[in-house]
């Protein structure tokens, strides 16, 4: 067991997951170079389930992060519930 979760018995069972892609654009000038100034995030608990080992329940919260476009200077977020991933426009 490592340390005191029984979901992995050594650290080779550790495996690095990267984040997949996502192509954010600046919804002003369309350029793909910005700044993620900071982010928040509704704090509703929501459990997780798991079957066959992989995990099926969602992430009920709302992550908000807010962002400067570096090539036009334009503010805009990053909205992600349930799967999905917005840009809106403002402050």
């Amino acid at each position: 067991m490592l340390g005191n979760n029984p979901l992995f018995d050594n650290a080779n069972d550790l495996v690095y997951r990267p984040t997949p892609k996502v192509d954010i654009k600046c919804p002003y000038c369309g350029k793909c170079y910005y700044s993620e100034d900071y982010s928040m995030s509704t704090a509703m608990y929501t459990p997780t389930i798991i079957k066959d080992g992989k995990v099926v329940s969602e992430d009920g919260n709302i992550h908000t992060t807010q962002c400067t476009c570096l090539e036009c200077g334009n503010k805009f977020k990053i909205v992600r519930h349930r799967g999905e991933t917005k840009i809106e426009r403002g402050n």
